[in-house]
């Protein structure tokens, strides 16, 4: 693993070679060499710590490439990178300055070392140390699907104000795909799209699954082994994510951005065992019990592809509501222990924008929690929203494309949350 402090001392000979551009890379549009087309997807960066981060690319030609990063006030970073099976590049780059605004392009050379050209430039923010508290603003979405144009996903990769964004699954619909090749071309397809790129260059990103990564609704019981390996496989590749060695396969997992907020990931898909009345693992549900206990940030995010909020819509069946043991487990810890203030859950699926209570009537758990729901952010409203517009259990609902952004607003020691649509 390579480091920042590992290649200060090489970059201003790397530069006397003529290897690292060091002062045209302080400026975006001085960067020396032209951009390849190798680099049908961009470059994303995700799961960003104080210190770390995973920055990611995927690349169709046959040259080394060279990972150059660089702040505003301190000399670039160089080092190799290595692509695996397949073509894609998951690099952490350690040794993070926090709080700061960072640039990084991936560079092909030749196999003397001379830079041939580079992708485009990929920006993100390391977050605060654990000590610091700071306001931060996140977006979140879910639902991309190559139907829509992408004119959200464009406005909100367009913005500069955004620490961070919540992606709550249905990043790409691969419905039908059984093999390997077939969720590689179907996620080749949806972030090759102008707006899928412009988000995951410009701001990182914290992801999580829901079902049309694999198939609409699928039952982790009954599908079969090789397509779900396969449509697990693809997720990762093409999600700037850390992988545990112990379990490869697993997604939910904390992140913190300083004393200011922690992220809990949840996994609501693949470990659902509906014989079982299983919405999710034992292990990842104390786990979460447990984090959550833990945590001493100010704001706490329960990313949560599928809400868990009381709608009284159709196809509880797929959501927490089906549940009710496991929902009630949770919702009533949360209560009990007094983990609700300035916990929100955020999540997708539902294809319509609300922001509400968790539970409809004071005398049942979830009252005193909040749900937000984003997105779709690239595929049909859903008209079911009209059913709940207008109750008191919501403070807003949108039955359009949205995304929404959160504001972690420290002085006051509140949530901001709000809808954006065009």
């Amino acid at each position: 693993m390579i480091t920042r402090r590992d290649f200060l001392k090489q970059s201003s000979m790397l530069a006397a070679a003529g290897l690292l551009p060091v002062q045209s890379l302080r400026a975006q549009s001085d960067v020396r060499v032209p951009e390849s087309e190798r680099f049908p997807m961009d470059v994303a960066c995700g799961d960003v710590t104080y210190e770390s981060a995973i920055l990611w690319t995927y690349y169709e030609g046959i040259y080394p490439l060279k990972l150059v990063l660089w702040a505003s006030d301190e000399e670039p970073v160089w080092c190799s990178v290595k692509r695996a099976e397949g073509g894609f590049v998951h690099h952490e780059i350690q040794d993070l300055s926090p709080h700061k605004s960072y640039h990084y392009a991936f560079y092909e050379v030749d196999f003397s070392g001379k830079s041939l050209a580079r992708s485009v430039i990929g920006r993100f923010k390391s977050a605060p140390d654990p000590d610091s508290l700071v306001s931060l603003k996140l977006g979140a979405v879910s639902c991309v699907r190559n139907w829509f144009e992408p004119t959200l996903l464009e406005d909100a990769g367009s913005r500069s104000d955004l620490d961070l964004f919540l992606h709550n699954g249905d990043s790409s619909y691969n419905d039908g795909s059984e093999s390997l090749d077939e969720f590689r071309g179907s996620w080749l397809k949806t972030l090759s799209r102008r707006g899928c790129q412009m988000l995951r260059r410009n701001v990182s990103m914290v992801a999580t699954i829901d079902d049309h990564e694999i198939e609409d609704n699928f039952n982790a019981e009954t599908i079969g082994h090789r397509k779900f390996e396969a449509a697990m496989q693809a997720f990762f590749e093409h999600m700037p994510m850390r992988r545990t060695l112990e379990n490869p396969n697993q997604i939910w997992r904390k992140l913190s951005w300083g004393g200011t907020l922690d992220i809990f990931v949840l996994d609501c898909r693949s470990e659902r065992r509906p014989s079982q009345k299983q919405y999710i693992s034992a292990q990842q549900m104390n786990w979460l019990k447990t984090s959550l206990s833990a945590s001493k940030a100010m704001f706490k995010i329960i990313m949560n592809p599928v809400p868990i909020t009381d709608f009284y819509l159709p196809m509880a069946w797929d959501r927490w509501e089906g549940y009710p043991e496991q929902r009630d487990e949770i919702l009533e810890f949360i209560d009990h222990h007094g983990l609700g203030k300035n916990l929100l859950w955020v999540s997708g699926d539902f294809h319509f924008g609300s922001y509400g209570r968790v539970s409809r009537f004071e005398a049942l758990a979830g009252y005193n929690q909040w749900e937000v729901l984003a997105g779709p952010i690239s595929q049909a409203p859903n008209p079911a929203g009209f059913s709940v517009k207008g109750s008191e259990q919501f403070k807003w609902t949108r039955v359009r494309q949205n995304y929404v952004t959160i504001t972690c607003d420290t002085k006051n020691e509140r949530f901001e949350v709000e809808p954006v649509y065009l």
